[in-house]
């Protein structure tokens, strides 16, 4: 088990820094796993539910576990611009999740969120395995988040206006705290990106800069004024935008 600092025993003017602390530590330490072990090696499984349960001690493992190995199996052989395995980025947007101690549910969601978008060709086959094997609500979530690409409604909308719709539909609130996440992660590690589509490196961060500040601060700013977290996600974004 990885140790965790009470948060009973931290001053209220220190919860932002220990916040920060814990979540870049765990995102490093996921980098090392992965870097270590690659995304085949059993010992990767283990390691991983540790940092899960060292933020969230009541986490359904069962489910949490079978949603991991999910998610390890089908991104396996996708990879990242760091050239670290794909399912990296899943674990790591979940393990914020988990030290948020949301729901088991958007902790698995948040593991599962970017398959679809991933592999395409095999939507309808992702789709009916996160239904059958993670319920109703993993499956809205990660229908949220990754919308039908033909769907009438949503085929030519804007992501995150897609999230609204899905939002609506099916009265999903909590998946703005994943997108929050995503784009948590994003930042952080920005710095592997790569030039592509005619882009530089550093052209795309700024893209994807600009991106975040029109799109997700909007969002980050509803999960600040809730006051569920015991952090400020704003000004911590805005520090990694220009980090």
């Amino acid at each position: 088990m990885f140790p965790m600092l009470s948060l009973s025993l931290v001053p209220k003017t220190n919860l932002q820094q220990q916040q920060i602390i814990t979540i870049e530590s765990n995102l490093d330490l996921i980098t090392d796993l992965f870097k270590s072990y690659k995304e085949h090696n059993e010992k990767l499984i283990p390691e991983i539910m540790d940092l899960y349960l060292a933020v969230k001690p009541d986490i359904n493992e069962k489910m949490v576990e079978k949603a991991l190995s999910f998610t390890l199996e089908k991104h396996l052989g996708d990879y990242r611009d760091s050239e670290n395995p794909y399912a990296e980025h899943p674990v790591q947007v979940s393990s914020i999740l988990a030290l948020w101690d949301m729901p088991d549910d958007d902790i698995i969601a948040g593991l599962c969120h970017d398959l679809v978008e991933e592999h395409p060709d095999d939507e309808l086959n992702l789709r009916n395995i996160i239904y059958k094997n993670f319920g109703v609500k993993v499956f809205e979530i990660v229908s949220a988040l990754t919308p039908p690409v033909n769907h009438p409604e949503t085929k030519n909308v804007e992501l995150y206006e897609k999230i609204e719709v899905y939002k609506e539909w099916f009265n999903l609130d909590s998946i703005k705290y994943i997108k929050a996440s995503d784009g948590l992660v994003n930042l952080y590690t920005k710095k592997y990106m790569k030039g592509k589509d005619g882009l530089s490196a550093e052209e795309r961060q700024t893209r994807y800069e600009n991106k975040i500040s029109t799109l997700l601060i909007p969002l980050i700013k509803e999960i600040d004024k809730e006051e569920f977290l015991i952090m400020e996600l704003e000004p911590y974004i805005r520090e990694l935008m220009v980090r």
